[in-house]
């Protein structure tokens, strides 16, 4: 069955048999578009329902699970907060049923840690100041990853588990869809956070509404709006400063300089490319802190910079310490704001670093691995468009305009359609270092297609 899918699916959207499975056991009960449409056409059938892919109405008013399925923490006597995150049910029955005694529900986000968005799993956040509830307690299981601090366990464990779901999601889903979930998780971390009186408590919350920030972050990078953006990471950078959590201090001054440089300006014009090399040295300074994914994450942008700066030796070593930490991660690393990071994804960076340096055939040959890799990797849209744009400029330096235009006008297409502002201002970067074969037929129809892709 992926087999027959596949014939009518982009690269991006290839099926295999485990994907299968999944839908088979309903683990995944809603996938992408793309997917629905070839699922229809090779099972020869008109609408999503016929093959149980129905869309979930979810309730505006929703109670906390009856049974012990979720994680559930006992209000108390003070002004509390709970998030209840079931993670054992594929498509839970939701009523309308009230919520139990001295409850009440504030919120709600439905999320699934999965490529597509939003489905199956409940998360909802409710505020109690009254009785306990009747159901039995049980003890959430510890953060994947300490990377940005410890945490206290208990409750405060599963908001920290739906901060790292989210933020683990960034690549794979359309920033417009993700950003309103993540905000409203934000403000709910927000609120609590000016209403903790008492150390060590305020500063967990404090971390955790830091890491959120930076998530929200990056979403408003995505959709284009930059001053939401460096508010949001700004934030988070004196929240880490005044909580003397050098994890995440760090961690803010390393996507806060992506910002700043504007990608060491390979996206915008507005970029400075000083301002992010300081950030970046703040953040090594305080780097003990971090995990090997970070420590990867902040060499590969050290390395960019150099490369953009024609500092060669300066980018070679950025890139040695890159390694050396991205040898170190493990799955475990791979959490939250970092878990899109393993060894390809340096090699988009090392593609780049050497486009940069005016080596356009090392580039190609390093991007074309990551375009193989990431095409197959639902969970990292957005990287395998990255390199995409990169691997149409290095062909463009090889004066490979077939392939350049080819590939450039498909990733164009592809980000304008998921609304990723921030990939297609690089893609119209890309554009201009096309601009000296402007007369040749191969870039007017380019232009012509990426006119069409706007106007749709």
């Amino acid at each position: 069955m992926a087999e027959a899918a596949n014939e009518h699916l982009a690269p991006t959207y290839l099926l295999s048999a485990n994907h299968i499975g999944k839908l088979e056991r309903g683990v995944v009960d809603r996938p992408s578009a793309p997917r629905r449409s070839a699922l229809r056409t090779i099972c020869g059938v008109q609408t999503d329902a016929e093959i149980g892919f129905e869309r979930h109405k979810w309730r505006s008013s929703v109670p906390l699970p009856s049974r012990s399925a979720a994680i559930e923490a006992r209000p108390s006597a003070e002004p509390a907060a709970v998030i209840a995150v079931s993670t054992d049910i594929a498509s839970p029955a939701l009523t309308d049923a009230s919520p139990p005694a001295g409850w009440r529900v504030v919120g709600y986000l439905a999320v699934r840690d999965e490529a597509q968005l939003p489905a199956g799993l409940p998360i909802v956040a409710a505020s109690a100041t009254q009785q306990a509830l009747d159901e039995p307690i049980i003890a959430p299981a510890s953060p994947p990853v300490p990377d940005l601090g410890d945490y206290p366990g208990g409750e405060w464990n599963s908001f920290l588990t739906v901060t790292r779901l989210l933020a683990s999601q960034r690549q794979a889903v359309a920033p417009a869809v993700l950003l309103s979930l993540v905000e409203a998780h934000r403000d709910c971390l927000a609120t609590l956070f000016r209403q903790a009186e008492h150390d060590p408590l305020r500063s967990h919350i404090g971390a955790m509404v830091a890491e959120a920030s930076i998530v929200a972050s990056r979403l408003w990078s995505a959709q284009g709006n930059r001053p939401m953006a460096l508010a949001h990471c700004a934030r988070a950078r004196q929240l880490g400063d005044d909580l003397g959590n050098h994890a995440l201090a760090a961690t803010a001054r390393i996507f806060e300089s992506n910002l700043r440089s504007d990608a060491a300006t390979l996206i915008g014009r507005s970029g400075d490319i000083a301002d992010g090399l300081r950030l970046l040295q703040e953040a090594q300074a305080l780097s003990t802190a971090l995990g090997p994914a970070a420590q990867a994450r902040l060499a590969a942008e050290q390395a960019q910079i150099f490369a953009v700066l024609k500092l060669p030796r300066e980018c070679d070593e950025a890139l040695e310490r890159a390694r050396s930490a991205a040898a170190g991660i493990t799955e475990r690393d791979r959490s939250g704001l970092f878990s899109d990071w393993n060894a390809s994804r340096l090699g988009v960076y090392e593609g780049t670093c050497r486009l940069f340096l005016g080596e356009p055939k090392k580039a190609a040959h390093l991007l074309e691995g990551s375009v193989s890799h990431f095409a197959s990797d639902s969970s990292n849209v957005n990287v395998g468009l990255a390199a995409q744009v990169d691997l149409a400029s290095a062909y463009a330096q090889t004066e490979d305009l077939d392939k350049s235009c080819a590939l450039l006008g498909d990733a164009y297409g592809k980000l304008v359609a998921i609304g990723n502002q921030r990939g297609v201002d690089r893609a119209e970067r890309a554009r201009e270092r096309l601009n000296p074969w402007n007369s040749e037929r191969l870039i007017r129809d380019l232009d012509e297609r990426m006119a069409a892709c706007r106007a749709a």
